[in-house]
């Protein structure tokens, strides 16, 4: 018998500033851009992390209110 590993990520996804981005409080990975079919950009630019700045600096109900419904 085959042993199968499976890895699930998940993501929350949010609307701010004109920006859909990937981002999950805790993590160490940077906030990520997404397209418009919800795939990762190729790259994340100083205009992206410089137009979402101010939401790194609301709180965390405040931040959860840009949380895109899935």
């Amino acid at each position: 018998m085959n042993d199968v590993i499976v890895c699930l990520a998940t993501y929350d996804v949010y609307n701010f500033n004109g920006w859909t981005f990937e981002w999950r409080r805790g993590r160490p990975i940077s906030p990520w851009p997404l397209k418009l079919n919800g795939e990762p950009r190729a790259c994340a630019g100083s205009k992206f992390y410089n137009d979402i700045e101010p939401f790194f600096k609301l709180n965390n109900i405040e931040q959860d209110k840009f949380m895109v419904q899935p």
